[in-house]
Order: structure tokens, then sequence, then C-alpha cells
């Protein structure tokens, strides 16, 4: 984490509320050993959310306040829920990488309904509702007129398109219940 960015975000909490610099230097001495994936954006983000009141009242922007409401961002974050408001995975991604194929075709379904094109879909999406039987096998072929691997990719992200289409039709929210 840039501390000269993080110190922007903090510059952000010092417009609404008065933050010492020991309490910037101890969050920010706690943030880099405990939530070391957690990007300045997401700091700026929380901050914003913090100050707009989305995780309780703000008393004082001491230490404790401040990473309460990391510790929420970080809950709700990795809930089930907020999964669907995460960016879709790079269509370059390696397939053998370890993705929840369930929630990135949920979140592939999502963006579908808010009109995001298939070409942004990651084409193992379609291999994991292939397996589930939402999908018939070879059902690519219908699109596939190449011999390019990225030819397949691009059959692959048509079907899954129109599986999103009969869907939507039927008014379907998801590709898959997730507990």
């Amino acid at each position: 984490m840039n501390l000269l960015t993080a110190n922007s975000a903090f510059e952000l909490l010092r417009n609404f509320k008065e933050v010492s610099e020991e309490t910037e230097k101890l969050v920010l001495a706690i943030v880099s050993r405990k939530h070391r994936d957690l990007t300045i954006k997401e700091l700026s983000q929380i901050f914003e959310s913090g100050i707009a009141g989305e995780y309780g009242k703000i008393y004082t922007l001491d230490p404790q306040t401040i990473l309460g409401w990391i510790e929420k961002y970080e809950k709700n974050k990795n809930s089930n829920r907020d999964y669907l408001q995460t960016a879709l995975l790079s269509t370059n991604t390696p397939g053998y990488e370890s993705i929840d194929w369930l929630k990135e075709a949920n979140k592939c379904y999502q963006a579908f309904l808010r009109g995001i094109s298939e070409i942004y879909f990651h084409h193992c999406v379609y291999d994991r509702m292939m397996l589930d039987d939402k999908i018939k096998l070879n059902a690519y072929r219908k699109f596939y007129h190449g011999d390019d691997i990225n030819e397949i990719h691009r059959s692959q992200q048509k079907i899954v398109k129109e599986v999103f289409m009969k869907m939507k039709d039927q008014g379907l929210t998801y590709v898959y219940f997730i507990k």
C-alpha cells in the first residue's frame, strides 16, 4: 500500500472529522499487517462509507472506529451477496486457476442483466454450466466455424448469452443459488 496515497484517503476523513497523525500511523501499520490485500481504492471507499454512517454512528475517528469500519467492510466483502458487486474475471485468466465458477456464472448473469456484452464473460463459465447440464454438450458448435481456440471461446460466450436470455425471459435472478 502506497503511504502517500493512503495519506490522501486520510485527508478525506480530515475533511469531516479530526484524525490524529498517531491514529493514521497505527491504522496504516495494522492494515499493512492484517489486511495486505486491501487496495487504496477500497480504503477510500471504506472511509467514504464510514463517514456516510454505513457502519454506524461516528463519535470520534479513533483507531478502534476506523479499524472497525475495515473489519465490517472485509466481512461484507466476503459475504455471498457482495461477490456480485465485484468485477468480472478477466477473459485472459487461465482456466486452471482456482476460481469459484458458480459465483463467476452468477456475476456474468448479473452483468448480462445490466447490459454487459458476453464478450467479457470468461469461457470457463460455459464449461461449468455445461457440466451442470445448463448447456448441452458441444452446444458451442452452433456458432463455431473456424479452427482457432479464440473462435471456440467466442462461440461458447454466444451460447452463454443465449442461455442467459432464456433465463431472463423466465424471470430468474441467478444461475446458481449459493448459500
